[in-house]
């Protein structure tokens, strides 16, 4: 949800956002494209063949380059310019209370229950594709191409880095209670997880048979 909904409220409002490395989120999003059918991109991607860097360059995921800055500025539109990332910068001083990274998500869930009073924040992991690629196993000039198209994003991630780090120091025995909620949360993630097995297979066979689709259109391809 873009910044900007508190204009709509009668009672005062604040903000928390997650963001996420700008690299590995359009490696997911590409990823997960594949595996999903009633996804947006599905069906651009299968029926063109689409590798991660063609889809990267082509005007079909124009969208989701710097959608972090877009949503943090308020923008309706995609966003190239710079003033866009100021104006993100300046929504995050004014308006929110804790901007987290998707990488330190139990360091975030805490923060937010001791700054906005939650309770219940165990949780369980959802929609993990185990079958697409590590960064390291990404193509360097592929990675180069994201980081073009997402330099704003970039620039973005770090400065919420920064914050967060910063915000961390201020809260001593969160590191304390950092250890003692992962085991804890393990437990609850493994109970939901043996009633989640059968729709997870499912999804993994999914998964393999789109994949082998693809292999197989490019071996044959002239």
């Amino acid at each position: 949800m873009p910044f900007g909904l508190h204009t709509c409220l009668s009672q005062p409002s604040v903000y928390v956002t997650l963001l996420r490395n700008p690299v590995e989120r359009i490696i997911s999003a590409y990823y997960y494209s594949l595996r999903r059918p009633e996804w947006g991109f599905h069906q651009q991607i299968v029926e063109r063949n689409l590798s991660l860097h063609d889809f990267v360059v082509d005007k079909v995921s124009a969208e989701l380059h710097n959608e972090q800055t877009r949503m943090l500025s308020g923008s309706d539109e995609p966003v190239t310019a710079i003033d866009a990332l100021d104006r993100a910068k300046k929504n995050l001083d004014a308006h929110f209370v804790v901007a987290g990274l998707t990488e330190r998500f139990d360091e975030f869930l805490l923060l937010c229950r001791m700054l906005l009073g939650w309770r219940n924040v165990f949780y369980q992991k959802k929609n993990i594709n185990r079958h697409r690629p590590q960064l390291g196993e990404i193509s360097p000039r592929t990675i180069s191409v994201i980081e073009k198209h997402n330099s704003l994003d970039l620039e973005l991630y770090d400065v919420v880095r920064q914050r967060f780090d910063q915000l961390i120091l201020e809260y001593p025995t969160l590191k304390s209670e950092l250890h003692q909620f992962q085991s804890l949360n393990r437990l609850y993630s493994f109970a939901g997880n043996l009633l989640d097995l059968p729709v997870n297979l499912i999804h993994d066979a999914q998964t393999a048979i789109t994949q082998a689709r693809m292999r197989k259109q490019r071996f044959s391809a002239p």
